[in-house]
């Protein structure tokens, strides 16, 4: 018999012993304790107060996993906890980026943030000295009619 239709077997034997709706999903311990098990699931049993399926295997070992994503998967953590560990990780050297080449990338950014601050400088000179100062003026108003 194939892994496929082993595991679609367990699955028809397990489900009927949970009593549930019938449009009701699978329970995510359902699917977690068949592919962790498969053929060997004699019997499916759901304690909803703590949100876990039993499932009995043949030999009488007993095996459980979770209802909830969120009991599998960790929460994330905040930004500046990652921030933290990403600068500590890099400080390390367990990120694989290369100090020379964050020092020319930072090299290369504040050279184009001189470049641009004198060419909208230079841009704001040379409309403040050649127009005239009423189109200027109704050009920074909200609206302007130029």
């Amino acid at each position: 018999m194939n892994t496929a239709a082993s595991l679609r077997t367990a699955f028809d034997r397990a489900r009927k012993w949970l009593p549930r709706a019938e449009d009701q999903g699978a329970p995510l311990g359902e699917d977690i304790l068949l592919a962790r098990h498969g053929d060997a699931v004699v019997r499916l049993k759901q304690n909803r107060t703590l949100g876990i399926t039993v499932a009995v295997l043949t030999g009488g070992g007993i095996d459980t996993a979770p209802n909830r994503l969120d009991a599998v998967v960790p929460a994330p953590a905040p930004p500046a906890a990652r921030a933290a560990t990403l600068m500590g990780d890099y400080r390390a050297g367990r990120t694989g980026v290369d100090r020379n080449e964050v020092r020319l990338l930072a090299k290369f950014a504040a050279a184009w943030t001189a470049v641009t601050v004198a060419v909208c400088s230079a841009t704001a000179w040379f409309a403040f000295e050649t127009m005239d100062p009423e189109v200027l003026q109704s050009m920074m108003m909200a609206g302007g009619a130029y």
